[in-house]
C-alpha cells in the first residue's frame, strides 16, 4: 500500500512540475490549475483529502473494533474526526482564507502573513494536551511511527507554508512560490501516508479479530 501511495504522490509531483512550466517558458502568471498542487478542487486536492480520510477510516475502524474499553474509544472517535475535519480543510483550503479576514481588523505581514498558522498552532496545542496520555499508552512502535507522521505533515502544512507566504509577501506567487509548494504539498502528503501506514500497521499487529486485513507494506 505504501509503496502505491508513494508513487502516486511522485506522480503528482511531476505533474506539478509540467503544470508550472507555462510560467518560465510562456510568461503566464498561473500554473495550470488542474495540474497543480497549489489548487483546489482538483485532482492534487482530492488526493491529499483522500488520504486522510483514509486515516479517518482507520481509526474510526479501531474504535469500533477495539477493547480498550470505552474512554480510549472516544479518544479514537475523535482522532478520526480531527482528520475529517482536517481534510475538509486541505480540500476547500479554509486556512488560506484566514490572513484575508484577519487584515479587515489589523495589519499583517511577514511570518504573520500566515496568520491562520497561530489560530491553527492554538488548537494543536489544545488538541496535543488533550491527547498526551492517550499517546503514551499507545504501543511504542505505534507512537514511532505516529511521531514520525506528525513531524512530516506538521513540517509542511506549517513549516514550510510560512515561508511560501513570506515569499508571497515580498515576491508573489512566482517560480519559487511554487516549487515551495511541492515541498510543502510532498511533505503533507508523505505525512498522511505514514498516518496510513501507521494505523493500518496497529490493525494487524494488535487488532486481529478484524474481519478485513489492511496490509501496511
Amino acid at each position: 500500500m505504501v509503496s502505491v501511495l508513494g508513487t502516486a504522490v511522485a506522480v503528482l509531483g511531476i505533474l506539478h512540475v509540467i503544470a508550472c512550466l507555462p510560467l518560465v517558458f510562456m510568461g503566464r502568471s498561473h500554473p495550470l490549475g488542474f495540474l497543480s498542487l497549489d489548487g483546489e478542487s482538483n485532482l492534487p486536492s482530492l488526493f491529499s483529502v483522500a488520504l486522510l480520510w483514509c486515516s479517518a477510516v482507520l481509526t474510526a475502524c479501531i474504535a469500533w473494533a477495539g477493547k480498550d474499553g470505552l474512554i480510549r474509544r472516544v479518544f479514537w472517535i475523535g482522532l478520526s474526526l480531527a482528520f475529517v475535519l482536517v481534510g475538509l480543510d486541505e480540500g476547500t483550503m479554509i486556512h488560506e482564507r484566514v490572513p484575508g479576514y484577519v487584515q479587515q481588523f489589523t495589519e499583517i505581514s511577514g511570518l504573520f502573513y500566515s496568520s491562520w498558522v497561530a489560530l491553527y498552532a492554538l488548537f494543536l496545542v489544545l488538541f496535543l494536551a488533550t491527547y498526551g496520555w492517550f499517546f503514551f499508552a499507545l504501543p511504542r512502535d505505534t507512537r514511532k511511527h505516529l511521531v514520525l507522521a506528525i513531524l512530516l505533515y506538521l513540517g509542511g502544512a506549517i513549516g514550510v507554508e510560512m515561508v511560501g507566504w513570506v515569499w508571497v509577501v515580498d515576491h508573489g506567487k512566482e517560480s519559487v512560490y511554487h516549487l515551495l509548494v511541492l515541498v510543502e504539498e510532498i511533505l503533507e502528503m508523505a505525512g498522511s501516508i505514514a498516518f496510513i501506514y501507521t494505523f493500518s500497521s496497529y490493525i494487524d499487529r494488535h487488532l486481529p479479530h478484524l474481519r478485513f486485513r489492511i496490509t501496511s507494506d
